[in-house]
């Protein structure tokens, strides 16, 4: 970030020394997501997700002896593309895949790059459920592997906390699912094995974020993310919590498997892999048949789930002698489902809100739609609310919100780096005269000070701990205000109705100008029986 504008910058590394740093795109609006591979004659393919005319693209860049080449647009024009990837196969030719919000959904798309021109656009997949987070690998005969996450249909519309169990929608972390296909010769086929089959009970709506290696003799490497819980708990009107949903206390961990022949090898757990829901996985083939894979963790240990040093770790992969089958394939045998139809009526609504003009006198006032109360994984609670790149996704494309405030507790627990990263996030997603993201987090405090969004209006400002004294309620919120004074902030109370509301003791409207009455995914505390509201039986939300 220079300038309050994010760009992509590389430089060299020749054995001895580091070139100097260059300077790779150079649009106002943010360039993100990057991918870079080399091709067998030396050439790199630089992918990414850069926001043009207000949408996010995906592009591609490819370095040969002469330099960089222009930026070329990839994805389809006028709908929001996100995650590339990109391999590159032995005869040079590139492809991309990437996942769009095409449909009302996210699908997945696939395009090839050769001789200075990409190929027609292919629909991976076309139907109503949540597909996204793609990764794709070239393998020795030239069959191109992708892999991708799956979540039910209507992901992020009409969901709130009360309704998970309805079927209809599907929560920012409703479960996913690796799904798996190659591409050979124009023919989709899938592995005759099926990924799952030697998974533990249960594992198959808990995993996430394949990344695939094929290695230098053939097999077939799979990393990904798998969500695991410390334990769970129940909901009135439920006889048991569902285990992927409602956990509270949960980390991911990597885990690995290849395939081989027609079978998939026994799960692989990587050590000192625990971290947040949206740490990736980076690995790539060695020459001696083994692979080596690097990862970010935070080393949250099971006793308290909370986030300790991060750290980056390496491994080797080795597959300790065994000669490899070359992988064993069958032809698609279900046709895909049609793709939905999109949402005229919502499409229709939110153009309305857009339009509207209301003028006071000589004044001209709009309506801007937003949310102030959004959790992410980095919450303790923060159960099916998923990243926080993929909160960026459901305010963009599925709510179609003009901005959002990240407000997890403390910015979780009052630690550094998730607040830092937090703020950075706000500043990936600023689309000027598009959509604004705002520096928040939620100071959580019980019955009598209660619950507080805190939003600021500048970066930097870490958060404020709450003392035992406000915890206790024997202090009120002096010190908040004064805060908030000093640093451009101010603050909204929330959940005004419950346990978590305040007794407005001692409200500020210099630093305390609004208060939630309603949020999409709790409730209203408007007044009691208006729809969605607060009612006894749920006390703590």
């Amino acid at each position: 970030q220079v300038d309050n504008n994010w760009d992509l910058y590389g430089r060299a590394w020749d054995g001895l020394r580091w070139s100097k740093i260059e300077r790779i795109t150079d649009n106002p609006a943010p360039d993100v997501s990057h991918k870079l591979v080399a091709g067998a004659s030396g050439k790199l393919y630089l992918v990414w997700q850069g926001f043009r005319s207000g949408c996010s693209t995906i592009l591609l860049k490819v370095l040969d002896g002469a330099g960089w080449s222009e930026e070329i647009p990839v994805s389809e024009p006028g709908v929001n593309s996100w995650d590339p990837a990109v391999a590159v196969d032995d005869s040079g030719k590139a492809y991309v895949a990437w996942d769009a919000y095409a449909h009302d959904n996210y699908d997945v798309f696939l395009r090839s790059y050769a001789k200075g021109k990409l190929s027609e656009l292919i629909a991976v997949t076309r139907d109503p459920n949540f597909q996204a987070h793609v990764d794709l690998a070239c393998d020795r005969q030239g069959r191109v592997w992708l892999a991708w996450d799956e979540s039910g249909p209507r992901w992020g519309k009409d969901v709130d906390y009360k309704n998970y169990r309805k079927g209809e929608s599907t929560s920012l972390w409703d479960g996913r699912t690796i799904r798996l296909a190659c591409w050979d010769n124009g023919v989709w086929k899938h592995p005759a094995a099926d990924l799952y089959s030697s998974f533990p009970e249960g594992w198959e709506r808990l995993t996430e974020l394949p990344k695939l290696v094929p290695d230098s003799s053939g097999r077939l490497w799979l990393f990904f993310r798998h969500r695991t819980l410390k334990f769970q708990f129940s909901r009135i009107g439920e006889q048991k919590a569902a285990i992927h949903l409602l956990g509270r206390g949960a980390r991911w961990d990597v885990f690995a498997t290849s395939y081989s022949g027609g079978a998939w090898s026994p799960l692989i757990s990587i050590p000192n892999s625990s971290g947040r829901n949206d740490v990736r996985v980076a690995a790539f083939p060695a020459r001696d048949g083994s692979v080596w894979a690097g990862w970010a963790s935070d080393q949250r240990p099971w006793d308290t789930l909370s986030p300790q040093r991060s750290a980056v770790f390496l491994t080797r992969m080795d597959p300790g002698g065994i000669r490899p089958a070359r992988p064993v394939l069958r032809n698609e045998e279900q046709p895909r489902s049609p793709a939905a139809p999109p949402d005229m009526k919502e499409s229709g609504a939110v153009a309305r809100v857009r339009d509207f003009k209301l003028s006071v006198g000589e004044k001209p006032y709009r309506i801007f739609r937003g949310d102030l109360h959004r959790h992410t994984d980095i919450s303790f609670d923060g159960f099916g609310d998923g990243s926080l790149l993929d909160l960026y996704r459901y305010a963009i494309d599925a709510a179609r919100l003009d901005f959002v405030a990240v407000t997890d507790h403390g910015a979780g627990q009052d630690r550094e780096y998730p607040w830092w990263q937090t703020q950075k996030s706000a500043d990936l997603f600023l689309v000027s005269n598009v959509f604004v993201p705002l520096y928040g987090y939620e100071r959580s405090l019980g019955y009598p000070n209660g619950h507080r969004n805190v939003i600021f209006a500048r970066r930097g400002i870490r958060t404020l701990p709450a003392s035992q004294a406000e915890g206790a309620g024997t202090e009120g919120a002096a010190k908040l205000f004064a805060h908030l004074k000093a640093n451009q902030g101010i603050s909204i109370p929330h959940t005004s109705a419950t346990e978590m509301g305040t007794d407005w003791r001692d409200n500020d409207p210099k630093v305390e100008p609004l208060v939630e009455i309603f949020q999409g995914l709790r409730a209203s505390y408007e007044y009691a029986g208006a729809p969605r509201s607060e009612i006894k039986d749920y006390p703590n939300f």
